[in-house]
């Protein structure tokens, strides 16, 4: 559908938050941390960050992480000579939970922001 229009999207913040302490019930890791990529990360010999980083580039999106530290800029890029295996791509795929793994550092307690769960996210739950 995207490229039939022309459209190219974009990964924000493709590596998710660092928030850990801040999760609902049921979600206790960041996408860094999760079980599967860092499986994925030992098998392949690369990082948590460019196992998340190849797995959007190979879902056709355009993916701009943040980062301030030259080692972590070079490896960020360092994701263009290997490829996951199908089965990488299912499981990565499949960490889908209708979960916004990212908070924005915009949040203030204020906001009432929900999560795609329909929960409040409030400061300190």
């Amino acid at each position: 559908h995207h490229a039939r229009h022309g459209i190219q999207p974009m990964g924000y913040s493709p590596l998710g938050s660092s928030f850990d302490n801040r999760w609902p019930a049921g979600q206790s890791c960041t996408l860094l941390n999760h079980p599967v990529v860092q499986e994925i990360a030992e098998s392949t010999g690369k990082t948590p960050a460019q196992v998340l980083i190849r797995w959007s580039l190979e879902k056709q999106a355009v993916v701009i992480p943040k980062s301030v530290s030259p080692q972590r800029i070079q490896q960020n890029w360092d994701v263009q000579d290997w490829s996951l295996t199908e089965n990488q791509v299912g499981k990565l795929d499949a960490l889908n939970a209708d979960f916004r793994y990212f908070i924005s550092y915009l949040k203030k307690p204020s906001n009432n922001i929900l999560w795609h769960d329909g929960r409040l996210d409030e400061e300190g739950s």
